[in-house]
């Protein structure tokens, strides 16, 4: 599954635009909202915007990874992002504004 979006960064907390972003839940197409973490993370960070691309992203339930199987398609294309959680390490006051998204299964 493929995930792209685009943050601000709010509050001018911006350390080297760094991305200290842990994961992200999403609305999937049947209501359910679920926790989704990846394999690959590619940003690109410019005058307080990026560019967040997630690659081989998975259900993740804090015990077990769920790939989405081919049949699972429509739960997850144009889902919505939610809500998505900070790393602990990033600087106090950090925090993103999610502005365009696209979620597609494959």
């Amino acid at each position: 599954m493929k995930i792209e979006f685009t943050g601000i960064y709010k509050n001018n907390v911006v350390e080297n635009e760094s991305l200290y972003l842990n994961n992200i839940k999403i609305r999937r197409n049947d209501g359910k909202i679920v926790i989704i973490d990846r394999d690959e993370t590619y940003y690109t960070a410019e005058n307080g915007k990026v560019d967040i691309l997630f690659r081989g992203s998975y259900e993740w339930n804090g015990e077990e990874s769920f790939y989405p199987r081919y049949e699972d398609i429509d739960l997850y294309d144009n889902a919505i992002i939610v809500d998505y959680e900070i790393e602990d390490d990033a600087p106090e006051g950090y925090d993103l504004a999610i502005e365009e998204q696209k979620i597609s299964a494959w």
